[in-house]
């Protein structure tokens, strides 16, 4: 919602990185003190037990850790 907001010119909106660098990319947004960056949040994925551990579930968090880890 806030970021719905902020792309039709009602105000500010603090978001992360991945989902507003296309946006700022295009230009539909401009971003605010540059030099300033909120405090880094974690992610973390909880799962019963590594010895019984699907492949898929051991991808998905592969996949996550590499597409939070680039920044987007």
């Amino acid at each position: 919602m806030l970021l719905s907001a902020a792309l039709q010119g009602m105000g500010v909106a603090l978001q992360p990185t991945y989902l507003v660098s296309e946006i700022l990319q295009r230009g539909e947004l401009v971003q605010l003190l540059p030099q300033w960056q909120a405090k880094t949040m974690n992610i973390y994925a909880l799962y019963s037990s590594r010895k019984y551990q699907p492949p898929a579930v051991r991808a998905l968090i592969d996949h996550l850790v590499a597409f939070f880890s680039s920044g987007q």
